[in-house]
């Protein structure tokens, strides 16, 4: 996921985020969750984040920090539409 922030909401952004990573990678199907932000574009974050399946993602969707993220979110603090990509991972098969 790429998210590109407005300036005046990086603080709330940050401390909305870090309890959204902590809370996130204390759910036992969170294989990883993690972001940073851009060394070229200040405000500008990339997020990598890996379930068990889709099931325990849409499960973490409903999570209590899940909807704290959701009631930011819905500030509209972006520049531009969060860009969510969803992929399988084929190692998995192997």
């Amino acid at each position: 996921m790429d998210l590109c922030i407005q300036t005046h909401f990086r603080h709330d952004f940050l401390v909305v985020l870090d309890n959204h990573q902590r809370k996130s990678r204390q759910e036992h199907m969170c294989l990883e969750y993690d972001y940073g932000e851009s060394l070229k574009s200040p405000n500008s974050f990339y997020f990598h984040e890996q379930y068990t399946g889709k099931e325990e993602f849409d499960a973490h969707a409903i999570s209590s920090h899940f909807l704290k993220w959701e009631e930011f979110a819905s500030k509209n603090p972006f520049m531009k539409p969060p860009f969510v990509k969803f992929y399988h991972n084929r190692l998995n098969e192997l």
